[in-house]
């Protein structure tokens, strides 16, 4: 499947990414976020110590706490821009590479 082959492709690229978020589960409860199935990438921001959730669900996250402790909620297009205005190219590639992403645009 294309969704397995995408997992394989993002370990491969970025071996630390992978981070158990169990353990912060309580943290993030308190973070006001609107779907509760979404608790678990709050609970992994804060494992990771992410400055950045990168989502196209943005109204799940809107939430002044998350920027009140320096999370960042942008969407893929804006988080890409950001990326190709920084000069992080390399990045970008690694990012799109044998992915097909309906809907997806970087402009």
């Amino acid at each position: 499947l294309a969704i397995n082959r995408l997992l394989e492709e993002m370990k491969k690229n970025f071996p630390d990414a992978n981070v158990n978020f169990q353990a912060f589960m309580h943290l993030a409860e308190p973070l006001n976020i609107r779907d509760p199935n979404d608790i678990h990438v709050a609970a992994a921001a804060l494992a990771s110590k992410a400055s950045i959730i990168v989502t196209d669900d943005q109204k799940a996250f809107k939430t002044n706490v998350l920027k009140e402790i320096g999370i960042d909620v942008l969407s893929a297009n804006t988080f890409l821009q950001n990326l190709a205005v920084s000069g992080h190219q390399k990045i970008i590639h690694a990012v799109l590479k044998d992915t097909r992403c309906e809907g997806f645009w970087v402009v």
